[in-house]
């Protein structure tokens, strides 16, 4: 009957143990494959060195190329500006002896404005690009 009073059944008294064992009976394509993952692993880091190492050379060799590149622009930035100081001073002789005009001298003088302008431009991008090259080599912290 269903009196719900559980204490007074009489329950069997049961116990269970279990014991699991694993023997591997074949092993080999394991100890086979991480053979092989550490060899591939091995054969990428020694890739991505290389690539890195070539990377770096380029890199290093185009700050050369554009260093140098900037420094042949200052020097003939540089004897440009000799020339247009030259072009100024004959302009202003001829002014003054009143053989040129105002508009000659003044175009003279922009000439060398604006050829003093480049200079300081190209004198900026050689130190600039040797700022770089410096920071590349570790010269220099950013």
């Amino acid at each position: 009957a269903n009196d719900f009073n559980f204490a007074d059944y009489r329950w069997v008294r049961t116990s269970a143990a279990g014991l699991r064992l694993t023997i591997p009976i074949f092993s080999g394509f394991t100890v086979r494959n991480q053979a092989r993952q550490l060899e591939l692993a091995s054969q990428q880091m020694e890739l991505q060195r290389d690539y890195l190492s070539q990377t770096l050379a380029i890199q290093l060799e185009t700050l050369l190329n554009t260093m140098m590149v900037a420094r042949q622009k200052a020097q003939t930035a540089s004897e440009t500006v000799g020339m247009a100081h030259r072009g100024y001073e004959i302009a202003l002789v001829r002014y003054n002896t009143g053989q040129g005009t105002l508009l000659e001298l003044n175009d003279s003088e922009l000439a060398l404005t604006q050829s003093r302008f480049n200079q300081i431009q190209a004198e900026h991008e050689f130190l600039r690009t040797l700022a770089e090259y410096r920071r590349f080599i570790g010269e220099q912290k950013l």
